[in-house]
């Protein structure tokens, strides 16, 4: 039997496929089996069997597939926040990047060295600016390798001569690139420029914590969700502590010790 196909790499992984060449089968082993083994010929004599060793055809990525596409949304790095708001009336607090095949894309202006390129980057690991959520846009049947070339392309139309802040910006490569993979579009939220703060509600499993385990030996039954407000960098939420007191309070962003997070709305 043949091993199954292997998964997409990363793009480096398929550059270096670009100047590969198929790799020719090895040799076949021979062995010598033993009468009556299991190995041995239909009539129990001790002829010989050749074992073909498996060798991987890298043309396989050439093939189709059905890769999720991934829309990562970033708050922006705080000097990037004060650059814009000292230049602009409204502008966009999110960076956003394309997750497809293990790699996460995007567009984008760098303060530092001041110039805009198309950079790739492990996914939610943006080197300046700081995750905040993930949406799925869809499946994509472009071949991974295909998938690479179509990035590459890109960079001769979205580069440091191109790119405008409001008509050739980072929303707008995320956008162009989910509909060449054949994803759903950007929500419309994304585009907004805005002068005010947006407002999150973070959303928690409550799990088998020392809250529900309270809740759950009085009334038995609890509802299966804990809730905080984003606004301005903290979340807000009302409940109880370990220590009998409840009240309001507020943390970091997503960042609840007692629950576990699971969506921002």
């Amino acid at each position: 039997p043949f091993p199954p196909r292997p998964r997409c790499p990363t793009a480096t992984g398929f550059a270096l496929m670009e100047d590969a060449v198929r790799a020719p089968m090895a040799k076949a082993r021979s062995s010598r089996s033993r009468p009556g083994d299991c190995g041995s010929g239909p009539k129990g004599d001790d002829s010989t069997y050749h074992v073909p060793k498996v060798v991987v055809d890298l043309d396989d990525m050439c093939e189709a597939t059905m890769e999720p596409v991934l829309l990562h949304v970033y708050d922006l790095a705080q000097s990037y926040l004060e650059y814009w708001r000292a230049r602009l009336p409204t502008y966009s607090p999110f960076h956003t990047a394309i997750e497809v095949c293990g790699t996460e894309y995007s567009f984008a202006w760098n303060m530092f060295p001041g110039f805009a390129e198309i950079s790739s980057n492990e996914p939610r690991s943006h080197p300046e600016h700081k995750f905040r959520l993930t949406l799925a846009m869809g499946y994509s049947a472009v071949p991974p390798r295909e998938i690479v070339r179509m990035v590459s392309r890109m960079g001769d139309e979205w580069n440091n001569n191109t790119f405008n802040l409001h008509t050739r910006n980072n929303h707008n490569f995320s956008e162009i690139l989910c509909g060449q993979l054949g994803a759903q579009p950007l929500p419309k939220w994304i585009h907004d420029n805005i002068s005010t703060e947006r407002v999150f509600l973070r959303v928690y499993n409550l799990g088998q914590t020392f809250i529900t385990r309270w809740h759950n030996s009085l009334v038995k039954s609890y509802g299966a969700f804990h809730t905080g407000v984003e606004v301005y960098g903290r979340e807000y939420c009302f409940g109880a502590t370990q220590d009998d007191s409840s009240g309001v309070g507020w943390l970091p962003p997503g960042e609840c010790e007692q629950h576990d997070f699971r969506e921002s709305l």
